[in-house]
């Protein structure tokens, strides 16, 4: 038996800048956990998306609603779709949509794809999270200026 020293469940409750409500949960969990589900709510609909691992390990189901009740499958538009043909499900695919996009961005110098400046970013929020954490109340995170 070895001590757990990470943090194996993560809560995260906040306001985003433009005034959404975001709740987050991150586990891991070794045995019979449920997968990925990520569910974004709109004025107009929802988006919900699953998989039985990680998205970036496999497959990614998408499922929506617009003004009614009652989700269905959604096709991904082949728009969406930069991994060459052939490649494997699962993990080759996914990390080769992202390896695709990451080198498009590089060639055009298209801002958006992750440099240092989001690394430290990143690190920035999750300290921001353990302190809010071990002082008991709500952390303020100030978007970096541009």
């Amino acid at each position: 038996m070895v001590d757990v020293t990470a943090p194996d469940n993560i809560l995260i409750s906040g306001r985003l800048a433009g005034g959404g409500v975001v709740s987050a949960h991150v586990a891991s969990i070794p045995w019979a956990g449920s997968g990925y589900r990520m569910e974004i709510y709109g004025r107009e609909g929802t988006l919900v998306a699953t998989s039985d691992d990680s998205p970036q390990l496999g497959p990614v189901q998408l499922h929506g609603v617009r003004n009614g009740d009652g989700l269905a499958v959604l096709d991904m538009p082949e728009h969406h779709t930069y991994a060459a043909e052939g490649m494997p499900e699962g993990a080759p695919y996914n990390v080769g949509q992202l390896y695709y996009l990451f080198s498009q961005a590089i060639r055009v110098e298209k801002k958006g794809h992750p440099d240092f400046d989001t690394a430290v970013d990143l690190h920035r929020f999750i300290d921001s999270i353990r302190k809010a954490s071990d002082e008991g109340r709500e952390i303020k995170v100030q978007p970096r200026e541009e």
